[in-house]
């Protein structure tokens, strides 16, 4: 954004003299000429707000008034929005009406996150990659939060949800919650009932106290009563006393 001020003494000129460019936009007039040392670009060390500033675009010549284009008009508002410092703590922001620098760096860094989302999508090895982020630890995290916050189809499902129902039940516990989400999420598609049901015996199988509550959290969230049913069966056998108490747990729920 161009900022300019006129000097006290000078008076606008009437409104038939205003003139308009290309664009629409209004191009302010001044009777006198650009002021001696006056630079058509702009010095960063000086106030836009307090300081005289004139800017034409390059390769056009200085009309009879200040011309406003809207590049440069963008550009000296990005200028002078970076230059406006906010208080944090037990201080509010100064003017509360803005939004702040950090606020545009975290809007930059989500588009940022939705084009690198996209591209790797439409990337040769999408599938194969993303598989191998699944089986490592490392990049766990990451690939659950890109297959919650996305779509596939059937085909892809049959491979994917074996492996999130796995981490659901006995993963890394940082990484159960967004398991969770991402099972919730396809509930009502055939697949992942189908696939849990068919995995269930072989948690069953373990009695291991862990293993049994969370997937006792997972049925409840899934709302699967027969396969609880099931897992309540096998507690109420079991002379494990922690099974016992998670018995007593699914029943009052």
């Amino acid at each position: 954004m161009c900022f300019w001020k006129q000097k006290q003494a000078q008076k606008p000129r009437a409104s038939k003299d205003i003139d308009t460019d290309s664009t629409g936009m209004v191009e302010p007039q001044v009777d006198k000429k650009l002021p001696q040392g006056a630079s058509t670009t702009l010095d960063p060390n000086k106030s836009p707000l307090t300081e005289h500033y004139y800017t034409i675009p390059e390769g056009k010549s200085f009309p009879n008034g200040l011309g406003i284009k809207r590049d440069i008009f963008m550009n000296e508002f990005k200028k002078l929005f970076n230059s406006i410092s906010c208080e944090y703590g037990s201080n509010k922001m100064k003017d509360n009406t803005i939004f702040s620098i950090e606020w545009f760096n975290l809007k930059e860094s989500e588009t940022n996150l939705f084009s690198s989302k996209y591209y790797f999508r439409k990337s040769e090895c999408f599938f194969q990659q993303l598989l191998l982020a699944l089986n490592t630890l490392s990049e766990q995290g990451t690939a659950l939060r890109f297959i919650r916050d996305d779509d596939f189809n059937d085909e892809e499902l049959e491979i994917l949800i074996p492996i999130i129902i796995d981490i659901s039940v006995n993963g890394n516990i940082d990484n159960i919650p967004i398991a969770r989400d991402i099972l919730i999420k396809f509930k009502e598609n055939k697949i992942v009932k189908h696939k849990l049901g068919s995995m269930l015996d072989h948690y069953l199988a373990s009695f291991d106290d862990f293993i049994y509550r969370r997937l006792a959290e997972l049925l409840l969230y899934l709302n699967f009563s027969d396969l609880k049913i099931k897992l309540m069966n096998k507690c109420l056998k079991s002379n494990n006393n922690d099974l016992i108490e998670l018995y007593q747990d699914l029943i009052e729920n």
